[in-house]
């Protein structure tokens, strides 16, 4: 699901590409052209122990359906450093002290789900120290709270997106296996918190440009052809009381295997 893997490092992917949304498949088109926003990071005793990685992200289209505008993108992910940086190392978000958030990264995408030219790059903004989740880690590293995405679609393609981010600090009820109502609410506004700070950086870098959800067109049976796909701005978030788990494409650590032998 990458459009490209950093030199020299492998990802956990937190499958936070929005609902019917993933990142660059060959041939599948979009129905405009947008910006890939996401978020790396990494698991470790410390900032710099590598133990493993994780990544999310958001699309980002302008309301109309123009381009993005060339450029800006620098001054965006800068501009968006400190809100994201507040919402992972918060206590309320649950990330986990050994869960830390590395670098943003953005790309111009285009309608097939590809670099929009060959001249764009993704563009990186590293954190100087690596930023650690802000409650003690007492979940599994896979662990994830989504984060749903809404638009005014109320159902089908574009109505609805995830996005997952780690949740290695969350504590559980007991009765419920779940987290409390209380912990939902605390998370999803810190949530609401960022995302109203990368919408409105987004208007600065480029007009109308707001988190969207996208969803890619679908192979005709008899033509071999793709459609158009969908989108729709994203228009409110939610979050319930159930933990989740990221979708891992790689994984650092071996597996150490415990073996006990049956009599047949």
């Amino acid at each position: 699901m990458w459009l490209e893997e950093l030199p020299h490092r492998r990802f956990v992917s937190v499958s936070s590409q929005l609902c019917h949304n993933a990142s660059s498949v060959g041939g599948m088109a979009y129905e405009r052209e947008h910006w890939l926003l996401r978020f790396n990071g990494h698991f470790g005793q410390s900032s710099s122990i590598f133990s493993d990685y994780w990544s999310s992200g958001l699309r980002l289209a302008t309301v109309g359906g123009s381009p993005p505008a060339l450029g800006g993108m620098t001054t965006f992910l800068e501009s968006i450093s400190t809100p994201v940086q507040t919402f992972h190392s918060a206590v309320g978000v649950f990330a986990g002290t050994t869960c830390f958030l590395d670098e943003l990264t953005v790309a111009h995408i285009g309608l097939d789900g590809k670099y929009a030219s060959d001249f764009t790059e993704t563009v990186r903004r590293p954190y100087t120290t690596p930023v650690a989740g802000g409650k003690a880690a007492t979940q599994p590293w896979n662990t994830a709270m989504v984060v749903s995405l809404r638009t005014q679609k109320k159902r089908g393609l574009a109505s609805n997106g995830r996005m997952y981010w780690p949740a290695i600090g969350a504590t559980i009820q007991t009765p419920t296996g779940r987290i409390s109502p209380t912990d939902v609410g605390t998370r999803l506004a810190a949530a609401k918190v960022m995302f109203d700070a990368i919408n409105a950086s987004a208007q600065i870098a480029s007009n109308g440009l707001r988190i969207y959800v996208l969803s890619k067109g679908s192979k005709d049976p008899d033509t071999g052809v793709f459609g158009t796909g969908w989108s729709a701005v994203c228009t409110e978030i939610r979050s319930d009381q159930r933990l989740d788990s990221i979708e891992r494409r790689e994984n650092d650590q071996p597996p150490v295997w415990v073996t006990q032998t049956i009599t047949p």
